[in-house]
């Protein structure tokens, strides 16, 4: 928050998917417009009652969605006006589910080959 309120403009490159639950949140807080652009292979929007491994680091999303129950302070996304997912090429069949019921942009690894850049465009607009 404190580079926000400065000014700044910071760019969050995570090693663990998890630090995008404070990262992402204090963004919204300042720019409530603001938009998401999740580079990575995961749609990391698993939530305890959907997630194989239980682990919190395949939740951020769910997270800050509001989709975990007991965790809804967080919420502070639509998934559905405020993500683009890019890079995608592991997922749950729910959150496949989710992501075309919210009719999310998506762009999968394959997507984002340099044969295909043509293709991306053409999606955006």
């Amino acid at each position: 928050m404190k580079a926000l309120r400065e000014g700044y403009f910071p760019i969050v490159l995570g090693g663990d998917h998890s630090q995008a639950i404070g990262s992402v949140s204090a963004m919204k807080k300042m720019y409530p417009d603001g938009k998401i652009l999740w580079l990575d292979a995961h749609i990391d929007a698993n939530t305890p009652a959907t997630s194989p491994s239980k682990n919190a680091h395949g939740m951020p999303l769910a997270y800050l969605t509001g989709m975990v129950p007991f965790q809804r302070q967080w919420k502070c996304l639509d998934i559905s006006k405020d993500i683009c997912y890019f890079g995608i090429r592991s997922y749950e069949e729910e959150e496949v589910q989710l992501i075309k019921d919210e009719k999310v942009l998506v762009f999968e690894a394959k997507d984002c080959l340099t044969d295909n850049i043509d293709d991306i465009e053409g999606k955006i607009n």
